[in-house]
C-alpha cells in the first residue's frame, strides 16, 4: 500500500513531535461505488497514517457522509461498500480477528478522541482497549505499541491486549515508529539532533543507527530510507524556486537495518515519501504531483 503525509518544519523538536502525532490527514472516500484494489501492509503504513487496511477479501477505511466522517467496508471485489461503524479513526489495523483504531474525535469535548478501540469487522462488539490517548498504533501477536503523550513528551508504549498491562518500553521521546520483525525502528526526539534508533520488541537491544537529524523513514526490502530534516540545499543552491518561493531540497538516503551501506538515493522537495517493491513514491512540493 502506498501512503503520503507530509509534515511542517517547526522549531523545537518536541513542537515536532506533537504535532506529527495529533495532525491527522484523513484519505475520505466520497463516491465508494465500484472500484478495485490491492492493498498490502507494508511495515511504514502505519507511520505514514494507516488510513485503509485489508482482511479477508475486505477494505475497511474512513468515508465522509455529509460533514460526518465513519467507519467503511467494501469487497476487494468490487462490491458497493456499507458502513460498519457511526466512529471513525485511523490508524485502522486488523489483527486476531479485530478491527483496531484510535478515534476521531466528534467535537473538542469528546473525552473518546484519541482512544484505542477494537471492534469485530462487521463493527459489532466494541471495546476499549485503553483508557489514555494513543497514536501511531501498531498490533503485533499479543499487543499493541503506540505513541502515549507525558507532558511534551511522546513515549512508546506496549499494552497486552487481554490483561490490558502497559509497559513504556523507553524514556526516550519519539517521532513515529516502525515495527519490522523483532525490531523497532524510531526517530529519538531525546537525541541532540533526533537520530533514527532501534530496539527489541521488549525495550533492550537500544543501537543507535545513524548521527542525521532524521524526518521522514520507512522500510523496504532490506533498507531504511530516510530523509535528513533541515537539510542544506545542494551545491550551494537557495532552494527550488516556485511561485510561492524557495523551497528547501530535502536529501533521501537509505542503510541497511543495522545502519552500514549508507548511501545517498535523491534529493526531494518534500519530506514525504513511501517505498514500494523497489519504487519510491513521493510528493513534489511545487506541483503536487507524485513521483515514482
Amino acid at each position: 500500500m502506498i501512503m503520503m503525509s507530509g509534515r511542517s518544519k517547526m522549531k523545537g523538536k518536541n513542537a515536532r513531535s506533537l504535532i506529527a502525532i495529533f495532525l491527522f490527514v484523513l484519505v475520505l472516500l466520497s463516491g465508494c461505488s465500484v472500484f478495485t484494489a490491492e492493498v498490502e501492509e507494508a511495515p511504514g503504513n502505519i507511520l505514514n497514517g494507516g488510513f485503509i487496511t485489508e482482511d479477508g477479501g475486505w477494505l475497511y477505511f474512513n468515508r465522509m457522509e455529509g460533514d460526518t466522517i465513519y467507519l467503511y467496508r467494501v469487497r476487494t471485489s468490487g462490491s458497493r461498500g456499507a458502513k460498519i461503524s457511526t466512529d471513525a479513526g485511523a490508524p485502522i489495523s486488523m489483527a486476531n480477528e479485530w478491527l483496531y483504531f484510535s478515534k476521531f474525535g466528534i467535537d473538542d469535548a469528546d473525552t473518546e478522541a484519541g482512544v484505542l478501540f477494537k471492534m469485530k469487522p462487521d463493527g459489532s462488539d466494541r471495546v476499549m482497549v485503553s483508557e489514555e490517548k494513543a497514536y501511531n498504533v501498531v498490533v503485533e501477536g499479543e499487543y499493541a505499541y503506540y505513541l502515549g503523550i507525558y507532558g511534551t513528551m511522546a513515549k512508546l508504549i506496549r499494552i497486552h491486549l487481554e490483561t490490558k498491562e502497559k509497559t513504556v518500553l523507553t524514556e526516550d521521546s519519539l517521532f513515529g515508529f516502525i515495527l519490522h520483525e523483532e525490531w523497532i525502528y524510531y526517530v529519538n526526539l531525546s537525541d541532540t539532533l533526533g537520530n533514527l534508533y532501534r530496539m527489541k520488541l521488549d525495550g533492550s537491544g537500544k543501537e543507535k543507527l545513524n548521527d542525521d537529524n532524521t524526518g521522514q523513514f520507512t522500510i523496504d526490502d532490506g533498507f531504511i530510507y530516510f530523509v535528513l530534516d533541515e537539510t542544506p540545499y545542494s551545491d550551494g543552491a537557495d532552494g527550488l524556486l516556485s511561485d510561492e518561493g524557495l523551497i528547501p531540497v530535502f536529501m533521501m538516503h537509505k542503510m541497511k537495518y543495522d545502519g552500514s551501506d549508507r548511501s545517498k538515493v535523491a534529493e526531494v522537495s518534500n519530506g514525504s515519501m513511501n517505498v514500494h517493491k523497489g519504487w519510491i513514491y513521493y510528493q513534489d512540493s511545487i506541483d503536487g504531483m507524485v513521483i515514482g
